[in-house]
């Protein structure tokens, strides 16, 4: 959607600029709105994708922070600091779903990209603890290193890529531990080697798909997991 937007943006004169931009941000506005007047969020059943701090809304802290920047409206701030202190800024760890994985699962470390931003923002220390915390805590006691998508204590599936290298690169950024990076970089690689295609250039969304082939007789790819790790 950026790149469109910013192919729209070169084909247009100053004028046209300036409604296209003003255009955009009406309509960001629009959407950040509704989805705060229409939050929820579930307590119990199934919260690896519908708690406070499931993956999803993971995603949408993430971008009403980038929104907050642009909109320079400390009310986005304001909303995005009453979900943190709601969920005492920490990460899920006890999903019944995943009892195996619970500590190791990329996805629930996705929230901890909007702590991290938060963070950057007010440098507070409680923001970043139990990011740090889930973090050491990985990186020291060592997965299963079997490159399988049945095993989420790796980056075995393509999304992964956007739900937890990003939290080790800024961490090594606040804290100056070269550590996060390496451990990022190393498993990283991993993913890319076992599900990067380099005659499509495209990843596919986890070893399961190996083999399978569209009726056309052409390779099965995911469009938003190619998608996800791209913004990763």
């Amino acid at each position: 959607l950026s790149f469109l937007l910013l192919i729209n943006l070169s084909f247009c004169g100053n004028n046209e600029n300036k409604v296209f931009k003003e255009n955009t941000m009406q309509a960001m506005k629009q959407v950040a709105d509704w989805q705060i007047k229409n939050f929820s969020y579930k307590k119990e059943g199934n919260l690896h994708d519908y708690g406070i701090d499931a993956w999803t809304n993971g995603v949408l802290y993430l971008g009403m922070l980038e929104w907050a920047k642009i909109a320079k409206d400390e009310s986005y701030f304001n909303w995005l600091m009453g979900i943190g202190n709601e969920n005492s800024w920490s990460i899920p760890a006890n999903f019944a779903d995943y009892p195996k994985y619970r500590y190791y699962h990329a996805d629930e470390l996705c929230i901890a990209q909007f702590y991290l931003g938060m963070y950057d923002k007010y440098q507070k220390p409680e923001m970043i603890a139990s990011v740090q915390q889930r973090a050491d805590w990985i990186m020291a006691n060592p997965a299963d290193s079997i490159m399988s998508y049945r095993n989420k204590k790796l980056w075995t599936w393509c999304d992964a890529l956007f739900m937890a290298p990003p939290v080790y690169v800024h961490l090594s950024n606040i804290t100056g531990n070269k550590a996060y990076t390496d451990y990022m970089h190393e498993n990283f690689l991993k993913t890319y080697i076992h599900l990067y295609d380099k005659e499509t250039h495209l990843y596919y969304r986890d070893d399961s798909y190996f083999g399978k082939t569209e009726a056309n007789g052409e390779k099965v790819f995911w469009g938003r997991g190619n998608g996800w790790v791209l913004a990763g």
